[in-house]
Parts: C-alpha cells; structure tokens; sequence
C-alpha cells in the first residue's frame, strides 16, 4: 500500500484521519501507532520484529547512556547502540553486494542471504542512529516514553521514504498533537500537489523512460537517449519530492510538522547548492552526523567531503553504479570548494555566469542520474555512449518523434514548467493580486481538480511504483 494507491487515498488515510480527529487527545498517538504498525505490516508483516528490535535498542540506548555516570561509559554505550542499528543495515542491504564483490575479487564462496530487503529500512536506521547520537551530544534527554519514540521511527507518513526528521524537532508535536484547521486544510492541498506530481507526472515519465531502456541502453540515437535521460531526471525528482509533498500533507492532517525535503533543486547554480536542494534532510544528516564529527571546515575539508559523498552514494544502493554516482558528486563539490578558495584568495568577486552556471549543474546532475537507472555499470556505460552518438548495439529503429506522443509532450512541459517553480510563482503573483476569498477559492479549486487528475491516472495506469522505496 503506498501513497499513490486507492486503497491509501480513499480507504486508509481517510479513516486514519476521520478516527485521530474523533479520538480524544490521549488516544491519538496509540492510534497512530497502530495504524503505522498496520501500514507497515500489510506490506512486509514478517519484518513487525525487526522493527521493534530497533525501536527497543534506540530506546534502552539513549535512555541507559543517559544514566551512565561517565563520559567514556556513554561513549561506549553510543558505539555499541549505533553498530547493532548499522548492522541491521548492513545485513538486510549490503550484505549480498559485499558478499559478491569478495567472491569476485578473490574466488572465493561467500553465501548470500535469501532475506528481502526490508521497505525504508535506510530511513528508520538513519532516524534511530540521529536519535541516540543527539541524546549523547546533549542536544536533547532520552525520551522516558517508550510510545514517543515508537512513533518516531516508524510513523507511517515518514517510514517509506522520509522524510529523516530528527526527534527534537518532532517531539513537541508528538507530545501534544493540536490539529489546528488552517494546518489540516494546507495538509490536504499538499498531499493533492504531492498525488498529482506523483501519480500524472512521475507515473507518466516512468513509462516513458522505461520504453527507452527497455529497447536497449546503447542502440537509441543521441536525441533519443537525450530524451530519455531528461525524463529520468523528471522522473525521479517529482517521484520523491511528490512523496514528500504528501509526507508532509499528511502530517499537517495529524498535527505533525514534518521537515521539509526539496527545494527546487533544478535551479541550482552548483553542486553543492543542488545538494542543499535536493534531499535537504539527508544532506542535514550526513552534514550533522559525519561531515561535522569529521572536522567540518575546520581541517580536512576536502578528506570530510569525499568521505560524506561516498557514504550518499552507498546509503542510496549496494552496487558500484551508486557509490560511482556518489564520488562523482563529490568531486563537483570539492572542485567547486577549491575554485571558491582559489578566488577569494585572489579578491575575485563574481560568481560568473548564472545561465551557464545552471546549465553547467543540469548536464553534470543529468549525466550522473544515468547511473541511477541503469542496472549496472556497462549498461550505464552503453547509455552515456548513446547520448554521444556512439551506439554499442544494434539500433533500435525509434525516433525521437515516436516517444514524443502528445501525452508524453504534455507531461514533459509541464514537468519542466513544475520543477522550474512556475506554479509557485504564479499562486504567489495570484495571491498578491486577488481578494483573499476569491484567492482560496481559486486555490481550493486547483487542488480539487488535482486530486481528481491524479486518481484518473491512478486507475488508468499501471505504472504506480516509488523509486525511493528501494533505498
């Protein structure tokens, strides 16, 4: 069951939410572990155990570091808490590629495991590392409340795919959940942005840049290798930020506040903004869990920033073509950090071109999204070829014209004009310019029609898959 479904859209979260506001404060937050529970379980019952070992080892965790009398007892406490919760990782989703890689490298017979990977399992280790790792720092007491912390890791809205909220900034809500009605009404119209992003434009690019691929990595011409790339990149921006659009939307339906997730991250003019962009509370994590404990910019700058971009790329999958994709990234970055340097000591000023800036960051952000879809790093390979012309198989006979279906046109423009920030600009140009009534009305409207778009496609189509479920 995943956001985009009938079955989520009009049958779960209508009754979560009709329930929570019908329940009495006290109630809400044990029916909302129920229901996460629920969620949860219809897809992988068999992993309602795992869960549990680790909402129980972040909690007895944090809670006996906290009481530990000396400053090396909590240390090791710490170390012993977060290795179990990097186990758990490790073992469910880079155990295989480990495994493979040293078979390969030295013959020998490693044993893979038959266990599937379990659903979000990068998201809820990431949260309980942040909680116990806060608690030692000193930013926050460990929860007393077992339910609290329950919630935290595994409340259904962020479970999937995020957001990686960190507890300090969710505990006052989870302590005391007011549903306050502007709140709720903002939480239906994201969650009916963040639907239709997912189920008309995600669902709709997916198809198409899954008819690429299938006709072969290396046999397309250039432009329809072109075509194809551009619409991954689409693709999988509006597959992850719609998710956490409606992330967030259900959150405001249950008086939660969840962190926000993207930014416009296609408008970027570097790198390293397109990472503050995109993904912004992983890159939160990764800045607060590793790159400041590394040194920060304080030594090592350009040591911490590999280390940090090795670790994104491991983190979002067990094969070469992630932790390639990462590495890659990180190079732009210290590339850019050593430009930034080199110009400032020379009292150089100016940012240079802002339109081949950006240009500069779509071309590298879009050739490294290829390895993202590929299945591997040959296939990758064959791929960037085609973009250049060079065919490594035999061709395909599709043109460019023959994916360009008037559907296909349709959500591309319009892909390019959302991730441009275009409806924004307009709903803020209509607001400044509208009486406040006709204003939400119009708004309402929109999101009205929406939703209704959003679940044609979702019963026309078949195509309903999130890629960042796989993370």
């Amino acid at each position: 069951m995943n956001f985009s479904s009938l079955l989520f859209v009009l049958g779960f979260l209508p009754v979560v939410v009709l329930v929570d506001l019908l329940l009495q404060k006290k109630y809400r937050n044990l029916w909302l572990a129920a229901a996460s529970i629920f969620f949860y379980a219809w897809a992988q019952p068999n992993y309602l155990v795992l869960l549990a070992f680790v909402v129980i080892v972040s909690y007895g965790g944090a809670l006996t570091m906290e009481r530990a009398q000396s400053r090396s007892t909590r240390k090791a406490i710490l170390i012993m808490t977060v290795l179990v919760q990097c186990a758990v990782l490790f073992v469910y989703k880079y155990f295989n590629f480990a495994a493979e890689s040293i078979n390969q490298l030295f013959g020998t017979q490693v044993p893979l495991l038959t266990a599937v990977l379990p659903i979000g399992v990068s998201f809820f280790t990431f949260k309980s590392i942040s909680y116990v790792s806060d608690v030692y720092m000193g930013k926050m007491p460990a929860e007393k409340n077992l339910l609290y912390v329950l919630l935290y890791i595994i409340m259904f809205p962020e479970i999937m795919s995020g957001p990686i909220d960190r507890y300090a900034n969710i505990q006052k809500d989870l302590v005391s959940r007011e549903i306050v009605l502007d709140d709720f009404v903002h939480g239906i119209e994201r969650f009916c942005y963040g639907l239709a992003e997912k189920a008309v434009l995600a669902n709709s690019l997916g198809l198409l840049v899954d008819s690429i691929w299938e006709a072969g990595p290396g046999s397309h011409t250039a432009a329809v290798a072109w075509l194809g790339s551009i619409a991954y990149s689409l693709q999988l921006y509006f597959d992850f930020a719609g998710y956490s659009h409606m992330a967030i939307g259900i959150g405001n339906m249950l008086g939660l506040h969840l962190a926000e997730n993207f930014d416009l991250p296609y408008l970027s003019q570097s790198i390293g903004e397109f990472w503050r962009r995109w993904h912004m509370t992983l890159g939160s994590w990764f800045r607060e869990y590793i790159y400041i404990p590394l040194g920060g910019n304080r030594r090592h700058v350009y040591r911490n920033t590999a280390i940090v971009f090795l670790v994104t790329g491991i983190w979002h999958g067990a094969s070469w073509n992630f932790i390639l994709w990462g590495m890659i990234h990180g190079v732009f970055v210290i590339v850019e950090r050593w430009f930034r340097v080199r110009a400032k000591k020379q009292g150089k000023t100016g940012a240079g071109s802002p339109l081949l800036s950006h240009l500069y960051v779509l071309l590298a952000v879009n050739f490294a999204w290829v390895l993202f879809r590929a299945p591997d790093l040959p296939a990758a390979y064959q791929y960037l070829g085609a973009m250049f012309g060079h065919r490594s198989g035999l061709p395909s006979g599709l043109s460019a014209a023959w994916f360009l279906n008037r559907w296909n046109v349709f959500v591309l423009v319009t892909g390019l004009l959302f991730a441009a920030g275009l409806p924004q600009k307009l709903s803020k140009k209509l607001k400044e310019n509208m009486r406040e009534e006709t204003y939400t009305t119009l708004h309402h409207l929109v999101c009205l029609l929406l939703l209704l778009a959003a679940l044609m496609r979702i019963v026309m189509g078949t195509y309903n898959t999130f890629i960042y479920f796989q993370f």
